[in-house]
């Protein structure tokens, strides 16, 4: 479902309240929201990773944020967003390129850098600033124009995109393949409790993730015949960037929308987990710990 579609459908509201709306949107926020709130995984959810070698149990999504913070390389991250993000914001609402660039390369890894930022930073030298800042305003509108992105000299979306993005915007979710795949095993969960099969609304596109064989599907919540399609096997450019920058705005309304409903819920709890104006960034780390490795969908489900 594009936004013109969307736009079309809506009438008069906006692609955001529109899709927010729908009954299975609403149902599964909800869903999601009981989760955020403290309902626990039943049984135990397991997941490992290959490097470094290691099995997670979550007894549930905070769990999963709490065992993220034990990571030494996670910490660290952290601790770069926290010093680096509001100066990022200001570079770039003030056009300074330079400052920009210095920024992103500080709050992201030399291996990261090198293997996914260097030639956009190169390419865009001049200018980088006001397509980071072009790109954020499209992306917060109330009826995106996902189409704008991949153009020829227009806005990108990439996964390494969408991180910077996710700390301009605030609101918006870092859609890495593990954040991805985390959300779409939500979505599958909620499917198969509610016994229907994958609608187009949440039809969300996967990443495959650098490093993942074409074979390996450890990140593809598919089941049976409900497909999240592969948005890297996208050949070309402006589709393929334009499809990640509509799953990476739909989950991000998703995800706010139901972070909203479990601040609801929650309110009555003291230290509630998600009463931070970081709760984005603790439900998409809650998610990159789940999404290491999704279980494959029970037989009997």
């Amino acid at each position: 479902m594009d936004t013109l579609t969307l736009s079309k459908q809506a009438d008069l509201i906006s692609a955001h309240d529109y899709y927010l709306s729908t009954n299975v949107v609403a149902d599964f926020c909800n869903y999601f929201a009981d989760f955020l709130v403290g309902r626990v995984f039943n049984p135990p959810y397991v997941t490992r990773t290959l490097r470094p070698k290691c099995q997670y149990v979550f007894t549930s999504f905070e769990h999963a944020w709490s065992q993220y913070g034990v990571d030494l390389a996670n910490q660290e991250m952290a601790e770069r967003i926290r010093c680096y993000q509001m100066p990022l914001r200001e570079a770039v609402a003030a056009r300074d390129d330079e400052k920009t660039i210095a920024l992103i390369q500080n709050v992201f890894s030399e291996k990261l850098i090198a293997s996914n930022h260097q030639e956009w930073l190169t390419e865009n030298q001049q200018g980088v600033a006001e397509l980071l800042h072009v790109a954020c305003e499209k992306l917060t509108e109330p009826s995106p124009e996902f189409d704008a992105f991949g153009r020829e000299g227009g806005p990108r979306m990439t996964a390494s995109l969408s991180k910077i993005y996710a700390l301009l915007i605030g609101d918006f979710l870092s859609y890495e393949s593990r954040v991805a795949a985390g959300l779409c095993y939500m979505v599958r969960s909620f499917c198969l409790e509610r016994g229907i099969d994958l609608p187009a609304e949440l039809q969300l596109g996967r990443i495959q993730g650098w490093g993942k064989s074409k074979k390996d599907n450890g990140r593809n919540a598919s089941w049976g015949t409900n497909v999240f399609p592969s948005i890297d096997r996208i050949k070309k450019k402006e589709k393929r960037e334009s499809q990640y920058a509509r799953s990476n705005t739909l989950a991000s309304w998703l995800v706010v929308e139901s972070v909203r409903l479990a601040r609801e819920r929650g309110a009555h709890q003291s230290n509630f987990w998600l009463n931070t104006p970081q709760a984005m960034r603790r439900v998409e780390a809650a998610l990159y710990m789940i999404g290491a490795k999704l279980p494959e969908v029970d037989p009997a489900e």
